[in-house]
């Protein structure tokens, strides 16, 4: 799929480039590229085109108003994003007021930090594909710094959606990719 990315990444900001809120999935902005047929997925409502805010590149529906992810192999991943996804969660999961929570509940051991895009019943553990990754606990508290990203077999987008940050996650991450944004448009 090397064809959307090549695309894709140089017409992000094209004049030519429609841009709107996915129906399906509202937490994520899709640029329509000039061909009609395929979009970049991005946090951001504007992305610059190497911007570490596109998820991803994927095809439209065949009415071209949403994407298409009944076969998610066609979904090219942005490496840049998930680096950035994976410096969030390793700078402040132990801050999250849920992961906090949880832990409070268990003295030592590991918790999984889920993909919100297809959660799991309650008690139950997530798809691989649906993990994010990893923290410690010790004694009731997340250890600072303890993040292992399930670089394997995370998948940013399945036929459940695009990837969905648990809220303090995506507040953060949000915050971080709005400022690299900003000091990309003042150069």
């Amino acid at each position: 799929m090397q064809l959307f990315r090549c695309r894709s990444l140089y017409s992000v900001a094209s004049s030519h480039a429609r841009l709107f809120t996915s129906p399906a999935y509202p937490h994520v902005h899709v640029t329509k590229q000039k061909d009609g047929k395929s979009a970049a997925v991005s946090y951001l409502s504007e992305p610059s085109p190497r911007s570490r805010s596109i998820v991803g590149w994927c095809p439209l529906n065949k009415a071209g108003n949403d994407l298409d992810l009944t076969q998610p192999r066609h979904f090219e991943h942005n490496p840049a994003f998930l680096k950035a996804l994976e410096e969030v969660c390793l700078a402040h999961a132990h801050e999250d007021p849920i992961l906090q929570a949880i832990a409070a509940t268990q003295d030592s051991g590991h918790l999984h930090i889920a993909d919100e895009k297809n959660p799991p019943d309650y008690g139950r553990i997530p798809y691989p594909e649906d993990i994010i990754g990893t923290v410690r606990i010790e004694h009731g508290q997340v250890v600072a710094g303890s993040f292992r990203a399930m670089k394997e077999a995370f998948r940013p987008a399945s036929i459940h959606g695009i990837v969905k940050l648990p809220a303090y996650l995506e507040e953060k991450l949000l915050a971080l990719l709005k400022k690299e944004e900003a000091s990309v448009k003042r150069v």
